[in-house]
């Protein structure tokens, strides 16, 4: 053998000695990798158990000890967000929270990239940006996410960051819903009732209504009764909407809670019953709602489920009239001019007169009219609501969307 040749012979042997070396120390790598992800695993497990029994600072402390071991685990990328957005066992931080959020959802975690567009949507952490927000939930619904592909139809559905598109959402909605997501399928019939995005249809609406309240709902079950209320595209039925009305009222929907108020002032699928109506009214009316506030004033007016109180009718009166309710402008015009529950007042009156007449109200406007030929006594005197009328209330009055 040449000496060349040995030279190559000798090149040949030290190449596959070190291919051997390489591949053994790969194959180790790979090993020490495999039980760095097993030991992370292990951690972060251990650290939702502790998570679940809300001992904050263990959980935070063992998915830090998970992120040590295993860098580029994406679940404990999330959870380590969540507790920063959370401020749960380590102080609240919202910046840490997109960063962490960021490393998941570029990992392609799907919940990661919902979150890190939900800090983008809301400017939690990192400039809102809603352009961004639509590019990160969009990733997260196409690997089938079903809270992603919601929030992505109502991102649709309101126009931030994409075009304003109801088709769309309607798609994205039905992606979810199709999965059992409450909430898409609340929304899906939301877009067969008002027919965006979708041909109108109450019998499908009451459909998603239906499958989302049946899981508890709330705007569902409130939207359910409304239909069943008025006979749209299900059998009309007074019952059958309380009883829906009652599921929604129990979970605080101040609607539901108005509109059982109503049924049970008119006696409508429940034996009538002033006091449960006052009940009823002053929940949704607690909660700023103007009509309910209105009605419960009227209650203390009337004396009806309550102790007449006049001065706790103007109370009442005056919340819903400020929230610009005509009725309740009305009644509380009516207050100060017969100086029930406040002084008597006529210059108040006329404000309030005013202010609902503004809004097309008959009796004020006449009031008013009277006022300027007559002379403003005289006129209110011959006031059709004149000798102490009792206030006026929104009979049969039931609210298709929630104030």
């Amino acid at each position: 053998m040449s000496a060349g040749e040995e030279q190559a012979a000798l090149v040949r042997t030290q190449t596959a000695a070190l291919t051997r070396t390489g591949t053994k120390s790969l194959a180790a790598r790979g090993r020490a990798d495999l039980r760095a992800r097993e030991e992370a695993e292990e951690w972060f497990k251990k650290g939702l158990e502790y998570h679940l029994q809300q001992r904050y600072d263990d959980a935070f402390r063992c998915y830090k000890h998970g992120i040590q071991v295993s860098p580029n685990h994406s679940g404990l990328q999330l959870y380590i967000g969540l507790m920063y957005h959370e401020g749960q066992g380590v102080p609240q931080d919202h910046e840490q929270a997109a960063v962490w959020y960021r490393k998941a959802a570029e990992q392609g975690d799907a919940r990661g990239q919902m979150f890190l567009g939900y800090a983008y949507d809301h400017g939690e952490g990192i400039p809102q940006d809603y352009a961004q927000a639509a590019v990160w939930v969009h990733k997260a619904a196409k690997q089938g996410y079903a809270d992603a592909q919601c929030r992505l139809g109502a991102i649709y559905s309101s126009g931030h960051g994409v075009q304003q598109d109801y088709e769309q959402a309607a798609v994205w909605y039905r992606k979810a819903a199709e999965q059992g997501h409450a909430g898409a399928q609340n929304n899906l019939g939301e877009s067969c009732y008002y027919g965006q995005g979708v041909p109108q249809d109450y019998a499908q609406a009451a459909v998603w209504y239906r499958k989302a309240a049946e899981q508890g709902d709330a705007d569902a079950q409130f939207s359910l009764g409304f239909l069943h209320h008025h006979g749209w595209g299900v059998s009309q039925d007074f019952v059958e909407a309380t009883v829906w009305w009652r599921l929604a009222a129990d979970q605080g929907d101040r609607g539901a809670q108005y509109n059982l108020g109503v049924m049970y002032r008119n006696g409508k699928g429940v034996p009538q019953d002033y006091a449960q109506a006052a009940v009823w009214y002053r929940k949704a009316a607690e909660q700023g709602h103007a009509w309910a506030q209105n009605s419960v004033g009227c209650a203390y007016n009337k004396g009806q489920g309550v102790p007449q109180d006049f001065a706790q009718a103007v109370i009442w009166f005056r919340k819903a009239a400020e929230h610009g309710e005509c009725n309740a402008q009305f009644n509380l015009g009516e207050s100060y001019y017969y100086g029930r529950g406040v002084p008597q007042d006529d210059e108040q009156a006329e404000i309030w007169y005013c202010k609902a007449a503004e809004q097309g109200d008959a009796d004020a406007q006449l009031i008013l009219a009277r006022m300027r030929e007559e002379g403003r006594n005289e006129c209110l005197r011959q006031s059709p609501t004149a000798h102490g009328q009792p206030a006026r209330s929104r009979p049969n009055t039931f609210l298709s969307e929630r104030q």
